[in-house]
């Protein structure tokens, strides 16, 4: 009896615990993401109920566009009829405003590959002329054609190609880029804020932004945008319309358009006509490349000013005349160059023939193609090719720098031709040699030795270089310093040399 009443306990325990595990709360958990909105809290609801529509979340830079069943944000939530019948996630969907896609976009277009084509209707009386040019950009490099002419800008070199004449020079990416704004292709993206109207169209998470009604305040703006530059003097243009469109998905710019009406006035001159710039950025570019005949494209060499700007490693095209020259060694030759207005170079091994050396003559105008490079100071061109510009001469006349010596930016003069007067030579070692072989003595007459001497001015004293290979022992300079004395009176002519400081190469002695 007592067992049979003991099942039964046991029994009616396990039928309550399945009837309060089948029925449980009664309550279900919804959860808003508001997907980096602000927080919506949780709430419980009944099975089978609906939930409340909360207080919408705020994102800076969106507008809130509704709740959805699915993360995709493809199934919107109804809040009159949707029940809740499990824990549940609804998901907060976001339109961004026309600033924040024209800022997201803008960040967006770093290197990215463009085609920018620029269509311009003109109608002046009876005369209709369309152009169009086309400019294709992948990062810093771009090609263009526009109005006849082509633009290619490649591992920094321009190549420019107008009918028969071919050109190419050096020029850095944001040269390159700052003549590319002035050519008429600045980046055409106006701001929305410039416009009066700003519309929006999104479809498939793809949005689509027009603006209409541009601001007086934005009219030059523009204008310099279509131009690269500031109208001429004397013109007049007036905006009868202007309709700005771009479209941007996933955060990137895939297109945009610039379409305007315009009239342009010019002393008694009117006309009135279309311009249309449209970019691609979804535009498949190939390798931007120099063009097949780069080599018959003429150098066009770079100011002294330019060369120094440029950085050390990056390619260079100089032109100087021949001031004087190292001895000709394993097909390889070294020059100093000098410009008419005192821009000087070092030329170092430059490879050339026997006959090519020899005929480089002191004097001699050519143009060089190389690479910029420092060693202990000294700037040089190396890993050059030559030309020799034949029908012009010169020879730099030595400039005085005696009572520069203690400049700070001596430096200015690197390279240079230059004099040195009435100096006194020093001792160059505690045993009062007045010149030593090799900087630290070691060497001989008898071996192949610079030749180093001190002499002061004005209270100081600087070391002078005779350099083997430039002035040799058969040379009046090289003979003129082994018979220096202490205490002598002499003037100077070389180059001013830089090896951890100046290190003046000498050339010629003259003891007064």
């Amino acid at each position: 009896m007592k067992l049979k009443r003991i099942v039964a306990l046991l029994l009616v325990a396990v039928l309550a615990t399945f009837a309060l595990a089948s029925c449980g709360s009664g309550k279900y958990t919804v959860t808003f993401n508001s997907n980096g909105g602000s927080d919506v809290t949780s709430v419980e609801v009944e099975k089978d109920a609906t939930v409340a529509e909360p207080t919408a979340p705020t994102k800076d830079g969106y507008v809130f566009a509704g709740w959805y069943a699915d993360a995709a944000l493809t199934d919107a939530w109804d809040f009159a009829a949707d029940k809740v019948s499990d824990d549940v996630t609804i998901y907060a969907k976001w339109t961004p405003t026309a600033a924040t896609l024209e800022k997201l976009a803008d960040e967006a277009l770093e290197n990215v590959p463009a085609k920018v084509t620029m269509t311009t209707t003109s109608a002046s009386g009876q005369d209709t002329e369309t152009v169009e040019n086309v400019i294709i950009i992948d990062g810093n490099n771009f090609e263009m054609e526009m109005n006849g002419v082509s633009l290619i800008y490649v591992d920094g070199v321009v190549y420019y190609k107008s009918g028969e004449s071919k050109m190419r020079m050096v020029m850095s990416g944001s040269d390159a880029q700052s003549g590319l704004a002035q050519s008429g292709f600045s980046a055409p993206f106006i701001a929305t804020e410039n416009f009066d109207n700003v519309d929006m169209v999104e479809a498939n998470g793809k949005y689509t932004v027009t603006c209409t009604g541009l601001k007086a305040s934005a009219e030059d703006a523009l204008l310099e945008a279509i131009l690269g530059a500031s109208l001429p003097v004397g013109y007049t243009v007036t905006f009868n319309e202007v309709e700005l469109s771009f479209v941007v998905s996933d955060g990137k710019y895939e297109s945009t358009t610039i379409s305007c009406n315009i009239t342009t006035s010019y002393a008694s001159h009117t006309a009135t006509g279309d311009i249309s710039i449209s970019t691609a950025f979804d535009y498949d570019v190939s390798a931007i490349e120099a063009p097949a005949d780069a080599d018959s494209y003429v150098w066009m060499a770079m100011s002294y000013e330019e060369y120094a700007e440029a950085d050390v490693d990056s390619l260079v095209v100089i032109e100087g005349y021949v001031q004087d020259k190292q001895s000709w060694w394993n097909n390889k030759g070294t020059f100093y160059l000098q410009d008419k207005n005192g821009g000087a170079y070092f030329l170092y091994e430059l490879a050339c023939t026997k006959e090519e050396y020899d005929a480089l003559v002191v004097g001699t105008k050519m143009q060089v193609v190389g690479y910029k490079a420092e060693w202990s100071g000294e700037v040089e061109i190396i890993n050059a090719t030559f030309t020799v510009i034949p029908g012009d001469t010169y020879v730099a006349p030595a400039f005085d720098i005696t009572n520069l010596l203690d400049e700070v930016d001596l430096i200015r003069f690197q390279n240079r031709k230059v004099s040195f007067k009435n100096m006194t030579v020093v001792a160059s070692n505690e045993d009062g040699a007045a010149f030593l072989y090799k900087w630290d003595g070691s060497g001989s007459a008898d071996s192949d030795s610079d030749l180093y001497f001190k002499a002061s001015v004005n209270g100081n004293t600087y070391t002078f270089v005779i350099e083997y290979y430039l002035t040799g022992p058969d040379s009046d300079a090289y003979k003129a310093v082994q018979a220096l004395k202490v205490g002598d009176v002499i003037d100077m002519e070389g180059f001013l040399y830089w090896y951890e400081g100046a290190q003046p190469h000498i050339t010629s002695v003259t003891v007064k």
